[in-house]
């Protein structure tokens, strides 16, 4: 059977599982795409295919187990808080394999954040369409729990990217989040390239809505610089204004990839971009997280 006929079976399986509910915890993201402000729907790479474009990881024939552990906090906490802020914490179980001919990855993350807590478990599956293009899917389990009124709302969601490589200097890339509306504040599609400004200067930018509600007034912008020092050390900062969550904020991380260990590290601050009716944050609030994760290619 062909990977592309897999990825037909994968989706229609994706689409029966798919139903109506309600989530509260913000989206995972990786030790790298945390660095970056959440921008790389362009990037090829692969760890992050298991929560963002499933498609890229076709071009990195690897086999690779990883770990991430984060933690979060908020600072500066207003007055109009009438409730303490409970500290968060996350991490992530990660095996990916692009070798075989079947490519794609098995995820487990966990995410405690003040009242709520999320189990999420994830599978993907990609295919080339031709040399310098791909598709895949992202199929993602989601159990959500409110400790306080002791609820818990399960869902099945799908993603849906692509990645085309025009050189050797830029690279583009897409996804359609949530198109089947399991949870309909999840619902959007994302834009981005990635371009090699020099050898070891790169932009990265992305850009979408959601196209469930007033997409004009649910926009997000996401981009970050990325340096390359002595080959195997990397530096990024980055920037993000998303409507859809109703935050804005800055980032910025390190990372050192091995031939066989890479470790990463990355720091990250939210706050709110306008008041709203369910106040995550309020104004003058800082949202800071933190991780580190480990990579390891056998």
């Amino acid at each position: 059977m062909s990977n592309l006929n897999s990825i037909l079976i994968f989706f229609s399986l994706t689409v029966l599982l798919c139903y109506k509910s309600v989530a509260q915890v913000r989206d995972f993201e990786t030790t790298r795409l945390q660095s970056s402000s959440g921008a790389g729907v362009a990037s090829i790479l692969v760890n992050e295919t298991a929560v963002l474009n499933p498609a890229p990881i076709v071009f990195i024939p690897i086999s690779s187990f990883y770990y991430q552990k984060g933690t979060s906090n908020l600072d500066s906490k207003s007055e109009k808080r009438v409730k303490n802020y409970s500290d968060g914490s996350s991490q992530m179980y990660l095996i990916s394999d692009s070798t075989s001919q079947l490519k794609g990855t098995f995820s487990y993350q966990g995410q405690d954040e003040n009242r709520f807590s999320r189990k999420r478990f994830t599978s993907s599956i990609a295919s080339n369409l031709g040399k310098k293009s791909a598709i895949g899917v992202l199929y993602r389990y989601t159990v959500d729990d409110d400790k306080v009124l002791d609820e818990e709302n399960k869902f099945h969601q799908a993603v849906f990217g692509f990645t085309h490589i025009h050189s050797e200097r830029l690279s583009l890339g897409g996804i359609i989040v949530d198109p089947f509306l399991a949870n309909k504040k999840d619902a959007k599609v994302v834009l981005g390239f990635q371009y090699n400004l020099t050898e070891n200067f790169l932009l990265i930018l992305d850009g979408g809505a959601n196209f469930n509600e007033k997409p004009h007034k649910n926009t997000l912008y996401k981009g970050a610089f990325q340096v390359n020092f002595f080959k195997d050390l990397y530096l990024r900062i980055g920037q993000y204004r998303d409507k859809t969550t109703k935050l804005k904020g800055s980032s910025w991380g390190i990372s050192w990839i091995g031939p066989r260990l890479s470790l990463e590290y990355a720091y990250k601050t939210s706050e709110v971009l306008e008041d709203f009716a369910d106040q995550y944050l309020y104004k003058g609030e800082q949202f800071i997280e933190s991780s580190l994760s480990l990579a390891l290619v056998f």
